[in-house]
């Protein structure tokens, strides 16, 4: 089907790239974008719908901090947040801060900031209820994935709360803090660069213990923050 013609419709965009040819292959793989080669010889796209087409241009600076902002709809944030961090991108706001709209934005191989947004109610792939409440956050460490392994796994407890025969019990600072938790951590290795993608998210929570940590996101995105900056610090050390 040919794309639609219209006064005033957003037709072209122009991606900085500091290697077109890796960014290309990773809004491919990531997004399902056609890649093609414009008669200049240069890298083009058209999007997923062939609606909207561009290419990614060299030696312009990255937009690393969002002024003008694009918004990529997906199926899944979540899983698509999962594609950007195995594909060498990095989340810098997770899903949850712009609740109760389902977004994220990630920072693509080139340093770009954009979004991706979920449209509520859309159930293809491996969309479900709970990843719209899911806590993402991610940090690219120089270093390969053996040493940050063995600095994550030396400076990082995990702590639970319970009584004192054991048992789970509530967090003693806030009693709608949802009781269970799932927190799975990721390493992943890519040009001896390693990204570390904690995530959690809420086990069978009430409405009201999924608010709670719904309003928690900023808070949890400051204090992953400091986390990070103490390994990154540990990590130039241990390479030192």
């Amino acid at each position: 089907m040919a794309p639609t013609l219209a006064n005033g419709k957003i037709c072209y965009i122009e991606i900085p790239a500091t290697e077109p040819r890796r960014s290309s292959e990773f809004y491919e793989k990531v997004f399902g974008w056609r890649i093609r080669k414009r008669g200049d010889g240069a890298i083009a796209f058209d999007d997923a719908t062939g609606e909207v087409s561009g290419t990614w241009v060299h030696g312009r600076p990255p937009a690393t901090a969002p002024g003008l902002l694009i918004y990529i709809m997906v199926d899944s944030v979540a899983a698509t947040i999962d594609a950007d961090i195995s594909h060498g991108g990095e989340v810098v706001q997770p899903i949850g801060l712009d609740a109760p709209e389902i977004t994220a934005r990630f920072r693509d191989p080139a340093g770009n900031v954009i979004g991706l947004y979920q449209e509520p109610g859309r159930t293809k792939g491996s969309v479900n209820e709970s990843s719209w409440h899911e806590f993402i956050v991610s940090r690219v460490f120089d270093a390969p994935r053996d040493l940050v392994w063995k600095a994550w796994t030396r400076i990082v407890l995990v702590n639970s709360f319970s009584d004192e025969k054991g048992g789970l019990t509530r967090h003693p600072m806030s009693p709608t803090w949802p009781l269970e938790m799932l927190s799975t951590t990721t390493l992943t290795e890519h040009e001896g660069k390693t990204t570390i993608t904690p995530r959690w998210a809420p086990l069978n929570p009430t409405e009201e213990e999924r608010k709670t940590f719904d309003a928690a996101h900023e808070g949890m995105k400051q204090g992953w923050t400091g986390t990070f900056d103490q390994l990154a610090a540990y990590l130039k050390g241990a390479k030192a």
